[in-house]
């Protein structure tokens, strides 16, 4: 899906290009930043993405006769005891 927005985007930056070259306007500039700012995006999320996944590491140690458990965020563990 993404690669399909970024052809959309360059094809609404060359249009808007020979858009403006044929009809000098606000409109075709405003196409234009649009495609650029979207390409902007798709690169700016891409490098958000690789930080995140590089960052994101887990440990656990668990000793004998234990139970180890571990989550990408909050957990909890309930438990009850008949006697």
């Amino acid at each position: 899906m993404q690669k399909i927005m970024k052809v959309i985007a360059l094809l609404a930056i060359i249009l808007g290009v020979i858009w403006f070259l044929s009809e000098p306007a606000f409109e075709p500039v405003i196409t234009t930043l649009m495609g650029v700012l979207t390409l902007i995006g798709f690169y700016l999320n891409k490098e958000k993405k690789q930080d995140s996944k590089s960052q994101t590491t887990q440990s656990q140690q668990v000793n004998n006769n234990s139970t180890g458990t571990q989550a990408g965020g909050s957990i909890n563990i309930t438990t009850s005891h008949k006697d």
